[in-house]
């Protein structure tokens, strides 16, 4: 019987995308230098296995695939009573001095705009917002649009950014097959299609 489990995920994810950038490194090390200093940047695989542990402040790269190149995420779990949420933080690099970074979330109270689970744009990252990005336009509203974004499960949150990342066919899918067992890859993927059927 399968059971999805987030701290698997992200950390099997993590060490891929470590993996990957260790061989990708130089060719856009320029460009991300350019964007935000190496020193909020994660590059080994203790820091990938680190990727859920509370208080871990560094931005790990995303695998390489089709999909956008280089970039990186941060994921912070938070837990209220019996339920744990996910806070989901993105940032790609384009070219030199050029970026653009997002956060998904949990809703914020009923009574405010963004009373709904989503992603929209951020300037700052990492935990307590600290990290300024490098690269990202002025004028561009970090507030709105913000789009619905599913939370479901924390498994689910992270497996649909992983897709919006990469894509669904030559994108997670591919990736999920490098992170597990053939059994286990098909399981987070059905996972996956479930929470947007």
């Amino acid at each position: 019987m399968f059971t999805p489990d987030i701290y698997e995920l992200v950390q099997a994810y993590a060490k891929i995308g470590v993996s990957d950038w260790k061989g990708e490194k130089r060719r856009h090390e320029k460009a991300v230098k350019s964007c935000i200093a190496p020193i909020h940047i994660g590059e080994s695989d203790h820091d990938a296995s680190q990727v859920a542990a509370s208080g871990f402040n560094k931005l790990l790269p995303v695998p390489l695939s089709q999909g956008l190149y280089p970039a990186f995420f941060h994921i912070d779990l938070q837990q209220t009573g019996n339920q744990q949420h996910i806070r989901i933080e993105f940032l790609a690099i384009f070219e030199e001095g050029h970026s653009l970074a997002f956060r998904i979330e949990r809703a914020d109270t009923d009574d405010m705009a963004h009373g709904y689970p989503h992603s929209q744009l951020s300037r700052k990252m990492l935990i307590a917002k600290t990290i300024e990005v490098a690269g990202i336009p002025p004028k561009i509203n970090t507030s709105y649009p913000a789009f619905l974004f599913p939370m479901t499960s924390t498994e689910a949150s992270f497996l649909s950014f992983a897709m919006a990342v990469h894509g669904l066919h030559g994108g997670i899918t591919e990736i999920l097959q490098r992170m597990f067992s053939a059994f286990k890859a098909r399981a987070y993927g059905d996972h996956l299609k479930e929470s947007f059927r």
